[in-house]
């Protein structure tokens, strides 16, 4: 008796949680990357939106303001990208509620990245984005 009644509340869970995802291939962002957009597979879980962009061709983002200039962009079903402040050493903090939202990085002279972040309170302690950025192709 009880596994019809599991499976009935698995299945409208799945119902209420699949109107509330976004849908990452039909998103219009507002910056298009002018090389490549790699997808990310695997998505973060994280308790904040913040993180790091780290080039795989240095140690660390080139700290002249401006000398890689990226924007990453988040987007959650029922709104509008939105751009998240990238600084000059390649770091990004955004407060956004609890849910699942698409991203992209995109910049002119490197790689674009594309995926999905879900933002949890279950999430670990600490748990950040990291991207390693390759240059344009």
């Amino acid at each position: 008796m009880r596994r019809p009644v599991i499976i009935a509340f698995i299945l409208i869970a799945s119902i209420a949680c699949a109107g509330a995802r976004p849908n990452c291939g039909e998103v219009r962002w507002s910056a298009a990357p002018s090389h490549m957009t790699n997808p990310i597979k695997a998505p973060f879980v994280v308790r904040k939106i913040e993180g790091r962009l780290v080039p795989t061709f240095t140690d660390a983002w080139p700290s002249e303001a401006g000398a890689f200039p990226a924007t990453f962009e988040i987007h959650r079903s029922g709104g509008g990208p939105v751009r998240v402040p990238v600084a000059p050493d390649g770091s990004f903090d955004f407060d956004a509620p609890e849910g699942i939202y698409c991203f992209r990085v995109s910049s002119d002279l490197l790689q674009g990245y594309e995926g999905t972040i879900v933002v949890t309170r279950s999430a670990p302690e600490g748990s950040r984005v990291h991207i390693n950025i390759d240059m344009g192709a």
